[in-house]
């Protein structure tokens, strides 16, 4: 049966010597993997192009239960992206978050939740103008919402300390090593009360840097998926030089 539904790409792999797998995460099934055939040759019905990282696809797709690979009968661009593309700071957020999600979100079930989360963020990266160096930052705190670990409480005189194993701020400093201080706990309440209201956090960029790594380091104690990203030294790297 075909079933249309609307998807977002978290990577493409070269799948002999003219077809391509993909994950698309889905409106309708989750996460699913898609075999592209021919989409590597010049005159391909469906592009290889079409599927990069993040991009948002309108999709008729041939859906089996319980199979590890399906089957696309159509797909189109639902959002054609006008600064992703040519922003290399915006495409090194873009290939950052497509790492960090292709890792942690493995799930075949529906949850439109996720999707409109994931759907409106990347509209707001390629709309946004101005101030979106930290956008990975806040799109990984409040993806954790949707993982199960979002963090609890807010700064505040009695609670200065965010303990990342604990998930929560306390006013003293834990006896382990996973914990944010001030300063940067101050930036991190204010990413978890700023939703989708993406703005700058006027913090330099080293503190930056290691508000992303202490974040990295708050996945791996709550998603064993989340080991071994490497993306953000890129990310990192861009930044440094802008």
């Amino acid at each position: 049966m075909i079933h249309k539904t609307r998807g977002i790409v978290f990577h493409a792999i070269k799948y002999s010597e003219t077809s391509i797998i993909t994950k698309i995460y889905t409106e309708k099934f989750g996460l699913q993997s898609y075999i592209v055939r021919g989409a590597r040759k010049p005159k391909a019905r469906l592009k290889a192009s079409l599927f990069q990282p993040l991009s948002l696809l309108e999709l008729e797709v041939y859906y089996k239960q319980k199979s590890s690979l399906q089957n696309i009968k159509e797909a189109r661009s639902a959002h054609i992206f006008t600064s992703i593309p040519c922003d290399v700071r915006k495409s090194s957020i873009v290939l950052f978050l497509s790492d960090v999600l292709t890792k942690a979100i493995k799930e075949e079930e529906t949850n439109r939740e996720l999707f409109h989360y994931l759907d409106s963020m990347i509209r707001q990266l390629d709309i946004q103008k101005e101030d979106f160096a930290d956008f990975h930052l806040y799109f990984m705190v409040h993806l954790s919402r949707y993982l199960g670990f979002f963090p609890q409480g807010k700064y505040h005189p009695q609670g200065q300390v965010f303990d990342m194993q604990e998930g929560m701020f306390t006013r003293d400093i834990p006896k382990h090593a996973y914990y944010i201080g001030p300063p940067l706990s101050e930036y991190f309440s204010s990413i978890i009360h700023h939703s989708l209201h993406v703005t700058s956090l006027k913090i330099n960029r080293d503190e930056r840097n290691t508000l992303l790594e202490k974040l990295i380091a708050y996945y791996h104690l709550h998603h064993e998926g989340l080991q071994g990203i490497q993306s953000h030294v890129v990310l990192k790297e861009i930044f440094n030089h802008q």
